[in-house]
This record gives C-alpha cells, sequence and structure tokens, in this order.
C-alpha cells in the first residue's frame, strides 16, 4: 500500500505553516480536507485518517482524551514549540503522533502504514459482526449493506422466511434473486429438506406437464419408465422458479392450479395427488408490462402474495465497500479507500454478480496483500 493510496486526509489545525505543510504532502497524492475548529472534532467528509495539531491545545481536555480513545484513525502533529505540559498530555492521549516539522517521506511513510492498519482491523471486525449475525449471516456478501434500499430488502426476505406464502423475486440480471430465494429457505420451517431449483429457460413447452407433475410408465413414447416431476421432488420442501417470466400460458395455468389447491396428475394417471410445496419465483422481466400485454396471467401473479423488488447494485453503490469485505473474507487481503472508491465509481451493469466476479479475479491474479486500484480486473457482466 503507497501513500496515495490512503484517500481523503482530514485535519484540524489553523497555523498556516502546518497546513502548508501537509498540504505539501498530500499534493499530488491525496486530497486534503481541513477544518480550522478544535470543535470540530468529527470530519465532516470520509476519511481513513485524521490529523489534528496539538497547537490547538490550550490545555488538557477530557473531550479530546474521550475522542482519541475511540478512534484508531486520529494522528496528532506535535510542533517542537507547545508547552511541556501539552507535550506530556499528547504522549499520555494519543497513540500516533508524528513531530513537527518533520520530513514528508517519514510522514507519508507513518501514514501509509497506519491506515493500512485501520483498514485491516475494520475488515477483521465487520466480517466478525457478520460471522456473529444469526440470522443476518445468512445475508453475507449479497445483502450485508447498510443503505436503506438493502435494509428494506433484507427485512421483506426475513417477513417472508417466517410465512409458507408464495414469493416474487424480480431484479435485474445479478442483483440476487437466486441467493435470496436461497435465504428464504434457510430461514424458514423447510429448511431441513433441500430447495429444488428449475430454471424455466430450460423448460420445452411439450414436455411441460411431464416436467411439473411427472409420468406414468408408457404415458409417451419415450416413457419406459415412471417419471417423478419437481412437485414430487420438492414436496415438504421449496421449490425455486428462476426466469418465472418465459413461462408459457399453458405453463402458467397448470401452475395456478398447484398454488390454488396443491393438487395435480401425473400425465397419463386419472389419480389426483396432493403436494405440500412452497414456491418462489424469480425473474428479470417487466412483469407489468406483460400484464398490460396479457403474456402473463392476471389470475397467476395475484395468487402470489408476496413480491420483493432487488434494486440494481447502481441505486446502492455506497454498500459496495461492505460487500468488498464480506467477498474477500477468505483471501486474506485487503483493498485500498482509492481501489474501493473506484468500485463505487462504477456503473455495475452486471449487478453483484459482476462484482463478485471482479473481485474473485482481482484476488487471483493479485500477488500483493493490499489491492490498489490498479490492480482491479473488472468481468464482464456477461460472465
Amino acid at each position: 500500500m503507497d501513500f496515495h493510496d490512503t484517500g481523503t486526509i482530514s485535519l484540524i489545525s489553523n497555523r498556516e505553516d502546518i497546513i502548508g505543510f501537509c498540504k505539501g504532502i498530500c499534493k499530488e497524492y491525496v486530497e486534503l480536507h481541513v477544518q480550522s475548529e478544535l470543535s470540530d472534532m468529527v470530519p465532516t467528509v470520509s476519511c481513513v485518517l485524521q490529523l489534528i495539531d496539538a497547537s490547538l491545545f490550550i490545555k488538557p481536555n477530557p473531550k479530546i482524551l474521550q475522542y482519541a480513545q475511540i478512534n484508531d484513525n486520529l494522528i496528532c502533529i506535535l510542533p517542537f514549540d507547545v508547552s511541556n505540559e501539552i507535550k506530556e498530555y499528547v504522549e499520555n492521549t494519543f497513540k500516533h503522533i508524528v513531530p513537527y516539522p518533520g520530513d514528508f517521506k517519514h510522514f507519508r511513510n507513518f501514514c501509509t502504514k497506519i491506515a493500512e492498519k485501520i483498514l485491516r482491523e475494520k475488515r477483521n471486525e465487520d466480517n466478525e459482526i457478520l460471522e456473529n449475525e444469526n440470522v443476518d449471516a445468512s445475508f453475507f456478501g449479497f445483502f450485508s449493506g447498510q443503505s436503506k434500499l438493502v435494509k428494506i430488502v433484507r427485512q421483506q426476505i426475513k417477513n417472508a422466511a417466517l410465512t409458507e406464502n408464495p414469493v416474487l423475486i424480480l431484479g435485474e440480471t445479478g442483483t440476487g434473486k437466486s441467493t435470496a430465494a436461497d435465504v428464504i429457505h434457510r430461514l424458514s420451517s423447510r429448511k431441513n429438506h433441500e430447495m429444488v431449483s428449475f430454471s424455466i429457460s430450460t423448460l420445452v413447452d411439450t414436455l411441460a406437464a411431464s416436467t411439473f407433475f411427472g409420468a406414468t410408465k408408457g404415458a409417451f413414447t419415450s416413457a419406459d419408465n415412471p417419471q417423478q416431476g419437481i412437485l414430487e421432488i420438492a414436496d415438504k420442501s421449496t421449490l425455486f422458479l428462476d426466469e418465472f417470466g418465459s413461462l408459457s400460458p399453458e405453463g402458467q395455468a397448470m401452475l395456478l392450479t398447484v398454488l390454488e389447491s396443491g393438487n395435480y396428475k401425473k400425465v397419463g394417471s386419472g389419480i389426483e395427488e396432493h403436494v405440500d410445496v412452497r414456491f418462489i419465483f424469480a425473474t428479470n422481466a417487466d412483469i407489468k408490462k406483460m400484464l398490460e400485454k396479457k403474456t402473463f396471467r392476471e389470475d397467476l401473479y395475484y395468487r402470489i402474495d408476496t413480491v420483493i423488488k432487488l434494486p440494481p447494485l447502481r441505486e446502492h453503490a455506497e454498500d459496495i465497500p461492505g460487500m468488498v469485505n464480506s467477498f474477500m473474507l477468505s483471501s486474506n487481503k485487503i483493498m485500498t479507500p482509492v481501489a474501493i472508491e473506484k468500485l463505487v465509481n462504477y456503473k455495475w451493469p452486471g449487478n453483484i454478480r459482476q462484482l463478485k466476479k471482479t473481485l474473485a479475479k482481482t484476488v487471483e491474479e493479485t500477488k500483493k496483500d493490499t489491492i490498489t486500484a490498479d490492480l482491479i480486473k473488472f468481468c464482464g457482466y456477461n460472465l
């Protein structure tokens, strides 16, 4: 990790010589944000490091002591011309102290080491919190953000897991629809039975009935043996039907019958059977437009009690730093603030899936422990 990877630095000082010194250090490397009042100890910008000028200390201040004890990113600049009382106070209060005047190179190296230590400790703390949360651990990675949008999604997923009602998950490609379905199942009362997943895109229309319901021996030419349908396989568990929007009108009618009664007949059989299945559907299609065009049945749509819409990553980019920590947990690598900023500013047409693949590729191809912005390997969103 280099000095220019530390991101924005905050400085509290009203001395022109110290401000000029810090500007000289940061010039062409990182952005420096200056605050002149000691009362404004909390920085007004997001930063990894915060510098504070000891010249501002008229006398020992318990508030500063308390602030310094809980903020490891605080570095005190100690001018040689302050009183011995203030020098002693600084040495007993701050973990990180740098003398002034001093050498540019030494100061940059000092700041870089502290920033790297803070980033690594923060990542470990974030991951420990995630690992120790019973329910929220299920949202690891894809749904680990703290934005309003993701908090709403998390709550919707938790609520859906508490019921047996059918769920429809909407969202662009890569937003985590299959992950959301898996989380709902793992948090539900059916978690001890394996969830059955099936993509409607692989369904052959002429075989829809036998695929869903199964078939008796000899029901059609290739039915040499009795066939289980996915409904029977998913009995007592959850059936996740992906790419639900591509289901034909005939297939929609078949599912509607099962949703309403839980009853079906195998192809070639006149015996009605009952199945206990919890349905979760997912699609990236615009269901409202399909309803308007009559390509999707209204009665089927309104039979689905819960609809969860997953937002595209570009609408909650503030969650990316937390996602980076989650996805990189097993790599033992850290990412610099500048590198994370590069990820935050990217538009992510492939959403979270593209982010995850990009991080995996970057980690795989990076031999260093610290990933800087120039080492990021973006993956195409169709991967």
